[in-house]
């Protein structure tokens, strides 16, 4: 025939053609690709939320925050209601300096625990910064998992 390849004895016997055959491999290797959840850390444990955030990791704040006239909506009221009850105050005692959208640099959030694996892949999220009494606090959120209190926080790709 003109325009196709000859066929090998093999192929004839099984019916398979090299399109086919490419096809089979290429599907097999998306499906193994996606066999995992990207958004979690390869050794998945429950989440747990941090104990009391200890006074040693807080940040001192260094600039006067930004405050809104609107309540907090989303992750930030999240991160808010969180820190209220961690730090037994008044959500209305607490700040809002910043919410943005980050990229960090694996499936750790920005907030790595000893002895645990992630995957080293960008994952979209939000890093929130909270200001109570003069001490900030970081609340990380993406991939999949809300907001978040990390005593010990990394800085998004590209910072």
């Amino acid at each position: 025939m003109i325009g196709r390849e000859p066929s090998t004895d093999r192929q004839r016997q099984i019916g398979v053609t090299r399109p086919a055959l490419l096809v089979a491999l290429l599907t097999a290797a998306v499906a193994a690709c996606g066999s995992g959840d990207a958004d979690q850390p390869v050794d998945t444990v429950p989440a747990v939320t941090t104990s009391e955030p200890p006074p040693a990791d807080e940040t001192p704040s260094t600039s006067p925050p930004s405050t809104s006239a609107a309540p907090a909506t989303g992750d930030a009221a999240v991160a808010i209601a969180d820190l209220a009850e961690r730090r037994g105050v008044d959500p209305a005692d607490i700040v809002t300096v910043a919410v943005e959208n980050v990229t960090w640099r694996s499936s750790a959030i920005g907030c790595p625990q000893k002895d645990m694996m992630y995957q080293q892949v960008l994952t979209d999220g939000v890093r929130i910064i909270l200001e109570l009494d003069g001490r900030r606090y970081q609340y990380h959120a993406g991939g999949g998992r809300g907001p978040f209190y990390c005593a010990t926080p990394e800085r998004p790709a590209g910072e």
